[in-house]
Parts: C-alpha cells; structure tokens; sequence
C-alpha cells in the first residue's frame, strides 16, 4: 500500500518571519502563484482588506477586480508613499 506523505495541518506551518499586511498578502500571492491561480478576483473582507489591496497592488495585472464588504481600508494597506 502507499503511504501519502501528510502535510502540515492548521497551525503547524511556519510562522512569518514579519507579521504585517504586507508580509501576509505577500505569503498569499507566492500560494496563488504556486497553485498556478490565473486573473482572479480579490475578495475584501475586515482586517482582510489591506491584505487584498496588498496583492492586488502586487501584480493589478493578475486582478480582475475587487470586492469590498466590511472593509477597513488602513493606509499602511496601501503600500508605500
């Protein structure tokens, strides 16, 4: 029988060397680019939103468009400047 290798369950992956809006949206597109996720849409939710603009200003052209509910839109989310 073949055994499956297990993968890290919730909480057992490393943590960020930085916690910040930034680094978050950062780990998050490198996941979209490992996945080979395509154009997507960005869905922004809460605290959520500064990660969202985040990736989206990280690569606009692999977004299609944003989606705002209950959104805090914090100025460090905006990225520099």
């Amino acid at each position: 029988m073949r055994r499956r290798a297990r993968s890290a369950r919730h909480g057992e992956s490393d943590a960020l060397p930085e916690v910040s809006f930034a680094a978050i949206g950062q780990a998050i597109s490198e996941l979209l680019d490992r996945l080979e996720v395509g154009p997507r849409f960005v869905y922004l939710h809460d605290w959520g939103a500064p990660v969202g603009l985040q990736i989206a200003m990280q690569a606009p052209e692999k977004v299609l468009g944003l989606i705002v509910q209950n959104a805090n839109a914090h100025r460090t989310g905006w990225g520099p400047g």
